[in-house]
């Protein structure tokens, strides 16, 4: 396990652990199972919601507040 560190953050108002530095769609794939494109989900990081474009690039960091949203496809 060397160099590998981990922090911990809130995902829909549970704690989880992943790698420092790990991006949303990093995250998302963690935490969904799946691919972050084949997700149809919206995220919000401490608040704001981010676009689709915006999970490969942002950086998670500690303590962090996810809050992971299932889009109802309708219509």
């Amino acid at each position: 396990m060397h160099g590998h560190q981990m922090m911990q953050l809130t995902v829909n108002q549970q704690a989880f652990v992943i790698e420092a530095k790990a991006t949303v769609a990093a995250l998302l794939t963690a935490w969904s199972g799946q691919s972050d494109e084949q997700l149809k989900v919206a995220v919000a990081l401490n608040q704001r919601v981010l676009t689709r474009k915006e999970w490969s690039t942002q950086q998670l960091e500690p303590k962090d507040e996810l809050l992971i949203f299932n889009l109802v496809a309708g219509g």
